[in-house]
């Protein structure tokens, strides 16, 4: 693995601990409760921090601060129960964390936890989701900017306007006639330039002959 790799890899890790962080503090408050499913929540958070630096002294810390009910014996057993475990268990995809925490897209969107999949999603779901809110994004973007909703200019074109009922006309006959017209315009405009242009010749012919 490159230093780029490497670089990147624990950039994510380090998001995914505070995620984790936030997430439980979230659900939990300051302390896990002493039950098993703070048990398995708390393995959760110790993973991510397994694979850092100085790994086993703050799993140590970790446990003595989220969970200091937790006897030492039994601490040092999950210590040494996640050192056993291999690398690529303790670094789960967001999609099978997401679904182990149960985590949903409410409390996603609402902590912010970009590094771990809501669990009542499905990826097609997820990526229709995720092309809305970038659309919104840019709408609201664009708007900052000083740009016109798409409903507002829409608002603002012919079908909406109609103004052929301001004539006492039909539609069809309102684009009949602007079509009439536009045809109109064209026809006066190449008979303009054909008369100028039998004018030039005739003025020409008569030169040559006197």
């Amino acid at each position: 693995m490159s230093a780029d790799q490497d670089a990147r890899q624990e950039i994510i890790r380090r998001l995914r601990l505070g995620n984790l962080r936030t997430l439980f503090r979230y659900r939990y408050g300051p302390v896990f409760p002493n039950d098993d499913a703070a048990r398995e929540d708390l393995r959760e958070l110790l993973l991510p921090i397994s694979v850092g630096a100085n790994a086993s002294i703050k799993m140590e810390r970790a446990i003595e601060v989220w969970a200091p009910w937790m006897a030492p014996d039994e601490a040092t057993q999950l210590i040494d129960d996640i050192n056993l475990t291999p690398i690529y268990h303790r670094k789960p995809t967001a999609s099978t964390l997401g679904q182990r925490l149960r985590l949903t897209n409410a409390e996603r969107e609402r902590l912010r936890l970009w590094t771990i999949a809501a669990h009542d999603m499905t990826p097609e779901q997820a990526a229709e989701y995720r092309r809305a809110k970038e659309a919104a994004r840019k709408r609201r973007y664009r708007q900052s900017r000083g740009g016109k909703p798409r409903a507002e200019y829409e608002a603002a074109g012919i079908n909406q306007i109609k103004p052929w009922l301001a004539l006492g006309i039909s539609r069809r006959t309102w684009y009949y006639r602007l079509k009439a017209n536009c045809t109109t315009s064209s026809a006066l405009k190449l008979v303009t330039t054909e008369d100028r242009l039998v004018q030039s010749e005739q003025a020409e012919t008569q030169k040559a002959i006197h």
